[in-house]
């Protein structure tokens, strides 16, 4: 009997641990986790102390400091001493992979804002997340009045009369209409926005059109700007009727220039006919990092805008990565189709409001990166050009880990003979489309179709990857190292991780199942024998109590008869 039960139990440990086979499947899968931490780590503002009217460039870093790549948005909010807010720049939403750095910088216009103090706020976002926050003081200021040099002393006699001095021209908020004068001799193409460093210059060409049905003879003069701020290589000019003719402006400022902006305005003309246009020179204090100056330039003819952006790498590191977002305000311009690139085509990264966007991977030290582009409009209000700035977006070198990184992968318990899918995802950042090839390497006991994958990945994009991965050999049960590795025309990154490979269980395949049966009959044959031994026993045990009950009866019969005798 206690073999029996013996044997019902042994049955039942086999159910289960069959049961608990299918239990283990459900659960076995390998997937990378990872986590994201975003930590705001510097603002700075160039200068700290603006004149009236001038603008200031800060520049924003951050880090992700996870092992997950994350999506950050930013901003800076400007406050004034009462902690009210006066103005804000946010910048768009840009993709950290684990460890990088990024460095956000743009300008902002103090405008008419009062003379007072005033406070930087930068804070970020990511995955819902809040950042720290950063704040830096600032002040608004009245500019400086250069100190007159005294005249020399004779050694006691009369000193000279003091020279009259020129009228000092200072950097002030700009008029909110600014609008030329129209002559018979006309401005055809002129420069709208000029910015530029102190301690730097440049020419600019504008060009001249004679309407008039006669000669004219001109003079040309600028006013507004410091003296030799911006200077004409020709003072005169003869333009015969219906004639055109270019003028080249010599820009060159000093290294200690108040920074801020300046109308300057310029003057064609005889004593018969005049045109005024009006230039804004933008002077920006010498700057460490990187900084992207605009210029822009109308044409009459061609009824179009055209907008220079120059990136200036002052540092001696070279810049491997930086991002440009140009937000076009909808007074310009609305719709992409408005917009014709020059030199490098850049991407419409939003359509409300228009955002255009471009990506250099190189910019050596002391180099610069000059991007331009047409827009077909032309405004006669200049002031929608003069509060337009470019949001410049750096990404640092020594801890990227590049634009594209293998972000997540996963495999099955895998069993013997049959097929799985292992799938990962890989992130990709960059503005431009990007060719690659991933590969699944394993060991030769397992068969990988496909052997690689030809991928172009879209910009900023997220791309899930399949392989049907299957274990051959009949004695692989166990791990088995592997790995993903993706190929770029710059770079070939991989991600290992481990397949899990376990025996068929049973009721699988042809020989799982003989096994099985194999099995149920030797249970079967023991029951049987089990049961033939108890039936033997209990057959002797019956002989015996039948055999010695024969014999009480015998022995009952004899004393009886012994009794009546």
């Amino acid at each position: 009997m206690f073999e029996t039960r013996r044997l019902w139990a042994l049955i039942i440990v086999l159910v289960l641990a069959s049961g608990a086979l299918h239990a283990i499947e459900l659960d076995a899968s390998f997937a990378v986790t990872e986590t994201a931490l975003v930590v705001l780590t510097g603002l700075t503002i160039t200068p700290v102390q603006v004149n009236r009217g001038g603008s200031i460039d800060f520049s924003l870093s951050a880090q992700n400091k996870g092992n997950l790549q994350t999506t950050l948005q930013a901003n800076v909010t400007m406050k004034n001493s009462t902690n009210d807010e006066v103005g804000q720049v946010s910048f768009g939403a840009v993709v950290l992979s684990p460890g990088e750095t990024v460095v956000f910088a743009s300008s902002w216009s103090t405008a008419t804002l009062p003379i007072g103090d005033y406070t930087a706020n930068a804070e970020g976002v990511y995955e819902g997340i809040p950042t720290n926050s950063l704040q830096e003081p600032f002040s608004i200021v009245t500019p400086a009045q250069p100190t007159p040099t005294p005249p020399p002393s004779d050694g006691g006699a009369r000193p000279a009369p003091t020279p009259t001095p020129e009228p000092v021209v200072l950097p002030a908020p700009l008029p909110k209409e600014i609008k030329p004068v129209i002559g018979l001799v006309r401005f055809t193409r002129k420069v709208v926005l000029k910015e530029v460093l102190a301690s730097e210059g440049s020419i600019e060409s504008i060009e001249l059109k004679n309407t008039a049905g006669n000669t004219q003879q001109v003079t040309i003069s600028v006013s507004g700007v410091p003296t030799g701020f911006v200077s004409v290589e020709q003072g005169e000019l003869v333009l015969l009727p219906g004639s055109t003719s270019a003028v080249n402006l010599a820009f060159s400022i000093p290294e200690n220039a108040l920074a801020g902006d300046y109308l300057a305005k310029i003057r064609v003309g005889n004593d018969e006919t005049f045109s005024e246009d009006y230039l804004i020179v933008r002077v920006k204090a010498k700057h460490e990092g990187a900084i992207t100056l605009k210029t822009v330039l109308m044409d009459e003819r061609t009824k179009t805008t055209q907008v220079r952006l120059s990136t200036k790498n002052p540092s001696n590191k070279k810049i491997e990565r930086i991002q440009l977002f140009e937000r076009i305000s909808p007074d310009i311009a609305s719709n992409p189709s408005q917009i014709t690139f020059q030199d490098k085509v850049g991407t419409v990264v939003s359509l409300e409001p228009l955002v255009l966007a471009w990506e250099s991977t190189e910019l050596q030290p002391g180099d610069t990166w000059t991007l331009t582009y047409i827009i077909s409009a032309l405004l006669s209000d200049y002031s929608a050009y003069v509060y337009w700035p470019v949001q410049q977006v750096v990404y640092s070198s020594e801890k990227a880990e590049g634009m594209l990184k293998i972000q997540e992968m996963e495999a099955p318990l895998m069993t013997i003979g049959e097929p799985a899918t292992v799938n990962a995802v890989l992130f990709y950042g960059g503005l431009t489309a990007l060719p690659v090839t991933a590969f699944f390497e394993a060991p030769k006991e397992f068969e990988v179709i496909p052997e690689n994958k030809q991928l172009v990945l879209a910009p900023r994009s997220l791309t899930r990857v399949y392989f049907e991965v299957t274990p051959l050999e009949l004695d692989m049960e166990g791990s088995h190292a592997a790995a993903l590795v993706v190929s770029s025309q710059d770079e070939t990154i991989r991600q290992s991780m481990l397949l899990v490979v376990r025996a068929p269980p049973p009721g699988i395949n042809a020989l799982g199942i003989g096994a099985a049966i194999l099995a149920v009959v030797l249970v079967a044959l023991a029951a049987a024998a089990i049961v033939r031994r108890e039936g033997w026993g209990r057959e002797r045990v019956l002989r015996k109590q039948a055999v010695e009950a024969h014999g009480k009866y015998l022995q009952q019969v004899r004393d009886d008869i012994l009794e009546k005798d």
